[in-house]
């Protein structure tokens, strides 16, 4: 099958890597157009920043337990997609986890008391962010209350800069922003749907959540067959696919590693499922959707299923456990 050449163009933002795969015009324009879509993921950065002093989220949290904190517009609708977001996934998604995040990078040496917890998650909870879309500003019910966009941030900024190669009618592609986001559309270089490799954390590989056709160009060309270490070879149709994992990054207690995905009601990192991967035509929503189902219990996937019936994918429990895929109806038995 012959192959379209690819342009490719790389560059960081949000403390990782962003890669654009495109084709199907001249590569001067391609590279005029990846600038443009990354200047935008760059300007969201410093909006959303959870670390940098100067951005709004960080302004809000300083001062909208206080007062109304004012918002650009892009901001308003990140934080407003994150609400609404966390009331469809009974909170198992929830931005306001920051004070857990805060707390287990300290890395403690010990187990943290009830009393320690019960602190904590006092202060989280979506239904303490209240936001006024005739002023577009934020404001915060509890003193302790902070907001931590970094699990919907960057699919956030990957659909917009999917928005901008839209209207600038670049008709195929792909952007991959770390090791856990990703949107494609149009069609890869073969002329067929662009295809991902979902790679095992439980592999003998260097571990990274994926691999794109751009890391490993026989997946491209392997039809159904899924290579070895890798848990599923994904078709993506103008869509995005984020993972969530335990492994990677993650906090410590003492000697112990402990996943980075925090469980916003118990306060604790979650441990039993390790891994996630789900597609949706929104990337800030694949975002968040993997991270509800790393916090979900089994008992509520047919709930989260349902209520995102534009949404698949896979979770992985451990190499002994058959891999649980969503929606439901695709498992085996």
């Amino acid at each position: 099958m012959e192959r379209e050449s690819l342009f490719t163009f790389a560059a960081d933002a949000m403390a990782t890597r962003f890669e654009f795969a495109l084709h199907g015009k001249p590569d001067a324009y391609l590279r005029s157009c990846a600038e443009q879509a990354f200047s935008e993921i760059a300007n969201l950065d410093r909006k959303l920043s959870y670390y940098r002093s100067s951005s709004e989220v960080a302004e809000a949290n300083r001062l909208a337990s206080t007062r109304p904190v004012r918002l650009t517009p892009d901001v308003f609708e990140c934080l407003d997609q994150s609400v609404r977001l966390a009331e469809l996934t009974m909170g198992h998604f929830d931005i306001t986890v920051a004070p857990l995040m805060d707390f287990w990078s300290q890395h403690p040496t010990s187990l943290p008391t009830a009393a320690e917890l019960s602190r904590l998650t006092g202060a989280v909870g979506y239904h303490h962010v209240k936001l006024d879309p005739q002023t577009f500003s934020v404001s915060f019910t509890h003193p302790g209350t902070r907001i931590n966009l970094g699990s919907i941030g960057k699919g956030f900024a990957l659909h917009k800069a999917w928005e901008i190669l839209m209207e600038l009618e670049v008709p195929n592609g792909l952007i991959q922003g770390g090791t856990s986001s990703i949107v494609a559309w149009g069609v890869s270089p073969l002329g067929i749907p662009w295809k991902v490799a979902v790679q095992s954390p439980s592999g003998t590989r260097p571990w990274s959540p994926f691999q794109t056709p751009v890391d490993i160009p026989e997946v491209q060309e392997t039809g159904s067959d899924v290579p070895d270490g890798v848990l599923a070879v994904m078709e993506l149709e103008n869509q995005a696919l984020s993972i969530s994992s335990v492994f990677g990054r993650g906090y410590s207690l003492g000697d112990q590693y402990l996943g980075h995905v925090i469980d916003p009601k118990s306060g604790w990192p979650v441990s039993g499922t390790q891994l996630v991967a789900m597609t949706h035509p929104h990337a800030g929503i694949a975002d968040g959707l993997t991270t509800a189902y790393m916090v979900a219990g089994r008992d509520d996937y047919p709930n989260l299923s349902q209520i995102f019936p534009d949404s698949r994918g896979i979770i992985f429990h451990g190499p002994e456990m058959p891999l649980t895929h969503i929606p439901l109806a695709e498992n085996p038995g």
